[in-house]
């Protein structure tokens, strides 16, 4: 029963916690904010050093494989299959979550649907899968030390990869959160109710409850969880840059294809290593300005964009450009701005010449 208890309770967190994103909203957008503000090209390159060993699946390949060969070395042909199950359940779980629970992701642009963002499949799949491999070999772990290692392991682990997630803007904190609370209570249940021995029976019924609720969200996709995202509290945009009025002056009109498969679209390349724009504000009041931008660097190798900033020569951001669209924001007090013309000017500030691609510029009152 205790483990019943386990996954009833982290279940219950799980649906509080989506009833009440909306007001979590304030919080994901600070830890964002947070994380452009202090992101750095040291750290950057760490993060996606991680990124690359957790991102792709040859790290759990080989830590599942491994732990599949151990199983059939000694003949634990059930705990083959509970493993199977628990990993497979447990992504299954997690599409057709993300699926029922309609949230843009923090890298979505306007354009572009990059799939829901509720909850974290590598940070549910990394809580079950090695949740599952914990559980599966009892015999080795029988000293509270080795167990306490172990668990301590699993947990950076899983820390790490969602740390990564937030940091590299795929996914909210509150979505790593919710997907550890739906990766350890599916462990939690399917431990209890299919392993040692194993429960056919039980395994039938839920695969047919999941065949079920797979087949309800795509028949009726209006039956969808529509949450709240922190972008959409920036408001309505009153004021967007025309840049096609830039080229040639200071922009190169080009095309790109920011999604894959998809038509190219227009994009505007920096000219030079600083580049004017003029932004018409209605009104001198506090601003939110967005703008989407990504290096468009060919080199293959690791390398760190810096772009500051500055509205009428006062610098009000400094950040590293990720790979890739994204955009970015920044907050204009009423001080620096005039009801009238602002001068935007972003000044690239490392020696590569990436020329950056802009998508668009608006600013939000606020």
């Amino acid at each position: 029963m205790g483990k019943y208890f386990i996954s009833l309770t982290l279940f219950t967190l799980l649906i509080v916690e989506l009833v009440f994103l909306p007001l979590l909203i304030p919080l994901d957008s600070f830890v964002q904010q947070w994380i452009q503000d202090f992101r750095y090209c040291d750290l950057d390159r760490l993060a996606l050093l991680v990124k690359n060993w957790t991102s792709t699946p040859y790290l759990y390949i080989a830590i599942v494989g491994t732990a599949a060969c151990v199983l059939v070395y000694h003949r634990r042909w059930e705990d083959i299959i509970a493993l199977s199950i628990i990993a497979i359940g447990g992504a299954l779980l997690c599409e057709w979550l993300k699926i029922f629970v309609s949230r843009p992701r923090p890298s979505s642009l306007a354009f572009i649907n990059y799939g829901n963002s509720f909850p974290s499949g590598h940070v549910t799949n990394s809580v079950t899968l090695f949740g599952a491999i914990y559980t599966a070999f009892p015999d080795h772990l029988g000293k509270r030390w080795i167990r306490l290692s172990a668990l301590s392991g699993i947990f950076i682990v899983v820390m790490i990869i969602g740390l990564q997630r937030v940091y590299f803007t795929h996914h909210w904190l509150t979505d790593v959160i919710g997907s550890c609370l739906l990766g350890w209570g599916w462990l939690s249940f399917a431990t209890a109710r299919f392993c040692r021995p194993l429960a056919v029976k039980s395994l039938g019924v839920t695969c047919v409850i999941f065949a079920f609720a797979f087949l309800t969200v795509r028949l009726f996709p209006t039956l969808q969880f529509v949450v709240p995202s922190p972008i959409s509290a920036r408001g309505t945009s009153t004021n967007r840059a025309d840049l096609a009025a830039y080229v040639p002056s200071e922009l190169e009109a080009a095309s790109a294809e920011i999604e894959r498969g998809a038509p190219a679209i227009a994009v505007w390349n920096l000219r030079g290593p600083k580049t004017n724009i003029n932004l018409p504000l209605s009104q001198q009041r506090d601003y939110m300005v967005v703008f989407a931008i990504a290096p468009q660097s060919k080199s293959r190798k690791l390398e760190c964009h810096q772009l500051e900033v500055l509205i009428n020569d006062r610098p009000v951001k400094r950040t590293v450009l990720y790979e890739g669209f994204r955009d970015y924001t920044f907050r204009m007090d009423k001080q620096l701005v005039s009801a009238d013309t602002n001068r935007l000017t972003f000044t690239l500030l490392t020696a590569e010449r990436a020329k950056p691609a802009l998508v668009y510029l608006e600013a939000f009152p606020q």
